[in-house]
């Protein structure tokens, strides 16, 4: 792109150096001045990544976070994206489980974590249920976890008038994460030659005794 506009043999190499170039970028949105970017670049120094065999797949808690189907929720009139925030194309699962691959490219075995919750530190008192961040959401998706509907789950911690950790992922999408949508796109850990293992995780709400 620099020697298209430089001209030929009059673009600098930049060896060993990193470097951006933006092609009409504009700036309108950004108070047309060069907004403040930050970049992170790695490679890899030795042969570790290819020694890495299986991982723990987190967050663990998010009602749809490991869901392979976009997720859209309906809030004040605006459409919401619930789990795909990336610039890639794809959920956030599927763009995590292709940087996956493509960085540690000989693991066979995924241990992929699910949250439910536990209300009580008391052992006797205590009782896992699977949780929802709100108790009412309009969602492209509906959220169910062995059974349980949004309006029948407990409803996870609140903090500041939001929820304290994500929901329990949904049970739909843990089984398209391992199995797949059908989709051309193998975005889902089964058809990648990925062994699966689901693991438990629980979360606790601290509540103390009054007696």
């Amino acid at each position: 792109m620099i020697e298209a506009k430089e001209g030929e043999g009059r673009a600098p190499a930049y060896r060993g150096t990193a470097y951006v170039v933006f092609e009409r970028m504009s700036l309108a949105r950004f108070g047309n001045r060069i907004p403040q970017l930050n970049f992170e670049v790695f490679r890899s120094v030795d042969n570790f990544e290819k020694t890495v065999r299986a991982v723990t797949l987190i967050p663990s808690a998010g009602e749809f976070v490991y869901d392979t189907t976009s997720v859209i929720r309906t809030e004040n009139g605006a459409a919401i994206a619930e789990n795909a925030h990336s610039f890639e194309s794809g959920t956030d699962f599927a763009v995590a489980l292709d940087q996956l691959e493509a960085q540690l490219p000989n693991v066979a075995r995924v241990s992929m974590l699910v949250a439910w919750f536990g209300p009580d530190l008391r052992i006797g008192a205590c009782e896992l249920k699977p949780g929802v961040e709100v108790p009412l959401k309009d969602s492209s998706e509906p959220w169910k976890v062995c059974g349980v509907t949004r309006e029948e789950a407990y409803v996870v911690s609140q903090i500041s008038g939001g929820p304290a950790y994500g929901g329990t992922p949904s049970d739909a999408g843990v089984i398209r994460a391992i199995a797949g949508p059908g989709a051309d796109r193998c975005s889902h850990v089964g058809h990648r030659g990925t062994r699966f293992y689901a693991a438990p995780h629980r979360r606790e709400r601290r509540q103390c005794p009054k007696d």
